[in-house]
């Protein structure tokens, strides 16, 4: 049982203020005075104590401040030290505030009754004259009593709050005896507090579930008589939700009989109710259109299977019940819609936390994990699958010229898969035109249309929605869901839904991309674009690490000959633009597996990928040949630049990036005593 429970904490205060009467009425108040304090302090502290807990419970759980137990022991308080000290009895001041508080804040019977309690209290600890005393007391009690009620009504707090505190604990439309397993709201603060964003869902989607009320509309309506089958029929085409009594030959889920179709059809076109006449059919019907706001839902019907037409009264009563069906249609339908709301609310948060994850994670190429940006692919795919409730949902990238596209991502039900990167012909399918158009198409399962390709098909696929994907860089993609096969077509709704996704994974990708510059500015040397000395010294201790003395590599040491006579004769701005080309000569020399940094000054640094040293050798030579070809112009003066080279091999040179780097420079030591424009081997001193 709660803490803040009202009767218990009423039954609590007044066993204490019992308590108190029986040690007042059997000792002399003098000698009860050591004791007093303690006693009459107790209700003060309680009520301290349900407010407090009341305040910080409502931060929690869907709860309000015990207000009746409150009160209960406020007034037990009061009235105590009413009881025991006579100058507070003889000013009077007790009845009219407890009068005017119960008025307010209690319900209406509550609220006399314990204003009969205090004006007995009153009259028995009374000080002066007794007329004088019940005549004051009657007339504070109409008096206050009546302000509090009227109070109450202007100013609804608190209690309306107190109502809405008892509507809480009670599922709307369902009575507890009918109320069936599971579809309870616990008023159980363990089981109520803090619900995960799962359990709210689950708590809206059963609340948005119609049914019960369909079947409690059709169970008052079947005593009637004359009805001997009454069902609840929606859908295209026509079939049966809901039918009594059981066993009926009517079964969920079953198409609408074939003498009730023709009249069916006319209900729906006429919006009107009809009623079978003697000699229409050997059944007696009617048939009932049920309105929503967004027109007919669908149709009550009740059926007679014997000789005869059914009573007025039955027809009337079946009215009725459609209206109260469509009314709760319209509020199921209101409630499911705030379930996606809050559903998609949801799923957008965790993915927009999935994304500034990604973008902030380090993916340069590690070993099974994924660019950033098929990350974002990923996460989106698995949130638009949870929110549609797909089968699975494929993101698909389409060439510039739509005749060929490959899966990026697949989100299915039983797990994720990265598929192949393989381009496959898309034969005219609607991914080609959803790609082409930039517009979202529905495939419905029954029209027979494939909306992928023949290999990216498959058995258990149902219907399916396709949604053109547009990124700032010209990516142009199809994502699809696909529902499982016998489930409902998506809607236009669906269609939305999945679009807010794919907006949400653009913001993502355009910030992504804008990490990735940052930190390739980071990365990079500002004036050759090559990497810089700390990034490319990170880089080789990575890659050293995974070669474990499996494959050979070399680092090239490479320095500008005589530099220095280049920006002393024709200018600094003349060294920055020999620097460059230089830098361009290498960018174009090293394979994909390779890469370079500038190390400082006229120093720059190659890493070789799975060379041995004769290779590494013939490359270093041949760079130095590229870039002694390149002619420069400055002042009218066509000049030439040379470069001297160290070369050092892994791993006979050295297995850390720092042991390959000093030996690397002790070989261009080595080609610059030599007479430059060459390219050493590091060798060991013996």
């Amino acid at each position: 049982m709660r803490v803040g429970s009202g009767r218990l904490q009423q039954a609590g205060a007044a066993a204490h203020l019992l308590g108190a009467l029986l040690f007042l009425r059997s000792t002399p108040w003098w000698d009860f005075r050591a004791a007093a304090p303690w006693w009459t302090i107790l209700p003060f502290l309680v009520s301290a104590i349900l407010l407090a807990y009341g305040i910080l419970s409502s931060r929690r759980i869907y709860s309000l401040p015990d207000v009746p137990g409150i009160i209960a022991w406020v007034a037990a308080g009061v009235l105590e030290l009413h009881a025991l000290f006579p100058l507070v009895a003889g000013a009077r001041i007790v009845a009219a505030p407890l009068f005017l508080m119960f008025g307010w804040f209690l319900p209406g019977p509550q609220g006399f009754i314990a204003s009969a309690v205090v004006a007995a209290w009153v009259l028995l600890f009374h000080s002066g004259p007794l007329p004088h005393v019940l005549a004051g007391t009657a007339v504070d009690g109409v008096l206050f009593l009546f302000l509090g009620y009227f109070l109450g009504r202007w100013l609804p707090w608190p209690q309306g709050f107190l109502r809405l505190e008892k509507r809480r604990t009670v599922v709307p439309g369902v009575s507890g005896a009918d109320r069936p397993a599971g579809s309870s709201v616990s008023t159980d603060p363990a089981a109520i507090e803090e619900p995960s964003p799962t359990d709210r869902l689950d708590r809206l989607r059963r609340f948005a579930d119609p049914l019960e009320g369909i079947r409690r509309v059709i169970e008052g309506i079947l005593p009637l008589g004359g009805i001997d089958l009454l069902f609840y029929a929606q859908g295209e085409p026509l079939r049966i939700v809901e039918s009594q009594p059981p066993g009926c030959g009517l079964a969920v889920g079953s198409p609408l009989p074939d003498f009730l179709k023709n009249s069916a059809n006319r209900v729906f076109s006429s919006r009107m109710t009809f009623r079978s006449t003697a000699g229409e059919s050997r059944h007696g019907f009617v048939l009932v259109p049920v309105p929503t706001d967004s027109g007919i839902a669908g149709l009550l019907g009740a059926v007679r299977t014997g000789e005869g037409e059914l009573e007025v009264q039955a027809v009337s009563m079946l009215e009725q019940g459609a209206f109260f069906i469509g009314r709760e249609l319209e509020l199921k339908a209101r409630i499911e819609g705030v379930y996606w709301e809050v559903d998609r609310a949801e799923c957008i948060y965790r993915l927009v936390g999935q994304i500034a994850d990604v973008a902030e994670r380090s993916m340069e190429g590690e070993p099974g994990e994924h660019s950033r940006r098929v990350e974002l692919y990923r996460v989106t795919a698995e949130g638009v699958r949870n929110h549609l409730d797909a089968r699975r949902v494929l993101m698909i990238q389409v060439e510039k010229v739509g005749k060929k596209g490959k899966i990026v991502w697949e989100a299915r039900e039983d797990g994720t898969v990265e598929r192949p990167e393989t381009w496959e012909a898309l034969d005219g399918s609607f991914v080609e035109w959803v790609a082409r158009e930039g517009k979202f198409r529905k495939v419905p399962v029954a029209s027979g249309l494939k909306p992928l390709p023949p290999g990216w098909s498959e058995p258990d696929d149902g219907n399916a929605i396709l949604l053109p994907v547009s990124l700032p860089d010209g990516f142009p993609g199809v994502m699809v869901c696909l529902s499982r096969a016998g489930e409902g077509a998506f809607d236009d709704q669906d269609a939305r839904r999945g679009g807010q996704f794919l907006n949400v994974m653009r913001m993502g990708i355009s910030h992504v991309e804008e990490v990735e510059r940052l930190a390739g500015d980071a990365q990079k040397d500002g004036l050759t674009e090559l990497l810089n000395r700390k990034t490319f010294c990170t880089r080789l201790d990575k890659v050293l690490s995974r070669l474990d003395r499996r494959r050979p590599c070399a680092v090239i040491m490479l320095d500008i000959d005589h530099f220095k006579r280049i920006n002393d004769g024709y200018g600094h701005p003349a060294g920055d633009e020999v620097i460059r080309t230089v830098a361009g000569v290498i960018d174009r020399t090293v394979r994909k597996i390779d890469f370079a940094g500038r190390y400082g000054g006229e120093e720059f640094v190659l890493y070789l990928e799975d060379v041995d040293p004769v290779k590494a050798l013939q490359a270093a030579e041949r760079l130095r040949l590229l870039i002694r070809n390149v002619k420069y112009n400055f002042s009218g003066k066509e000049i030439s630049v040379t470069a001297s080279m160290g070369v050092a091999c892994y791993p006979e040179q050295g297995t850390r990036g720092e042991d390959l780097l000093k030996h690397a420079d002790e070989a261009l030591y080595l080609s610059k005593e030599g007479g430059r424009d060459r390219v050493s081997r590091y060798v060991k001193q013996t």
